[in-house]
């Protein structure tokens, strides 16, 4: 279904609404009559009552004909179209585990810590054609942030929406990080030949103890050991400032309680080291980024068939056409079958 918006789905419950309470309402106006003519039986031959069956019918139906009016709203697709036959990709499966806590924003690293990476992989992007790439993102709470995809053009916009408030839960837990990027490893979601690139400063204090299992690992280390401010701005721009200790904003970064945020390049290293991963710095080596790229080209290559172009058939047709002629036999004839039976009575 697509281009679903509150206004439709209400519009559609409306419909079912005002569909089940009319056949509600034909009942108990039924129930009233009969009642009536029991205590006046003389009335029924006054009245111009619908057979039973008749009724009975339109209570039955016009729920059906709400529900299937709403569901052709909401225009499923049933069918899908390949127009273009098929594409066979081979690449491997590059996961990236990006930290997107506050101290990325550390501006030791020009614009910050988190911009340097964007703007690392938006350069050898072109250069990963045919693989297919996702991202997690992890602060105190991991989440698959980007499915793997090997749209290029959509992973880059996944890549430029990275910012530190997507995730409120503040903090680095990278022992979470860990488990839920193992979690997507031993899924169907990513495919056997992989590479995971975990992006983070090492501010962490949980030191995780499980591994990143069945997977080349590879770790970029992101800021400078001196460290440097955090610089925080909201995204209507308003209120920014370097982050405290007792969490204020302060306008000059040299402020006495603005926290420094160092890159923890030892605690980085060691965990290279226990995960037999390679370690850089993206923030000064410039040979980091290709290193990476000939490692993924030296990997053994997935071979993944997809669909060039799939066309998705619109499929409210399907329970329009069946609503629009229950409709035509009620109004045509049900009503003719009535009327036919209420002359013949009264002759």
């Amino acid at each position: 279904m697509k281009n679903l918006n509150f206004y439709t789905i209400f519009l559609c419950l409306v419909l079912i609404f005002l569909a089940f309470y009319y056949s509600f309402r034909k009942w108990e106006d039924r129930k009233k009559i009969i009642d009536l003519t029991n205590k006046y039986p003389n009335l029924l031959f006054q009245m111009r009552l619908l057979p039973k069956w008749a009724l009975i019918w339109k209570i039955i139906i016009y729920p059906i004909l709400g529900i299937l009016f709403s569901i052709g709203l909401l225009n499923p697709h049933l069918r899908e179209e390949n127009l273009g036959g098929e594409n066979v990709l081979t690449g491997v499966d590059i996961v990236f585990i990006v930290d997107v806590s506050l101290s990325m924003n550390s501006t030791d690293t020009f614009p910050n810590r988190l911009s340097r990476f964007k703007d690392v992989v938006l350069s050898i992007l072109p250069e990963l054609t045919g693989n297919r790439l996702g991202i997690i993102t992890f602060a105190g709470t991991p989440f698959l942030y980007c499915p793997m995809t090997s749209d290029l053009a959509a992973f880059s916009d996944y890549l430029r929406g990275l910012d530190t408030d997507m995730i409120p839960d503040t903090g680095t837990n990278l022992a979470k990080a860990i488990d839920k990027a193992n979690e997507l490893l031993k899924s169907k979601r990513v495919l056997k030949n992989k590479i995971l690139v975990l992006v983070t400063d090492g501010e962490d204090k949980t030191h995780p103890k499980s591994r990143l299992e069945g997977s080349e690992l590879v770790i970029w280390g992101v800021g400078t050991k001196e460290g440097g401010p955090i610089f925080y701005q909201d995204e209507a721009g308003r209120i920014s400032g370097y982050v405290s200790k007792d969490r204020r904003l302060y306008s000059k970064p040299d402020s006495p309680d603005v926290i420094i945020s160092h890159l923890e390049e030892s605690y980085l290293r060691n965990l290279a080291s226990k995960n037999n991963a390679e370690y850089y710095n993206i923030a000064i080596d410039p040979d980091a980024p290709k290193k990476l790229v000939e490692k993924i080209s030296n990997l053994e290559k997935n071979s993944n068939k997809v669909l060039k172009e799939i066309s998705k058939k619109d499929g409210y047709q399907f329970f329009l056409a069946p609503a629009f002629l229950l409709l035509l036999l009620d109004v045509c004839l049900v009503e003719w079958l009535v009327l036919k039976k209420m002359k013949t009575n009264a002759l």
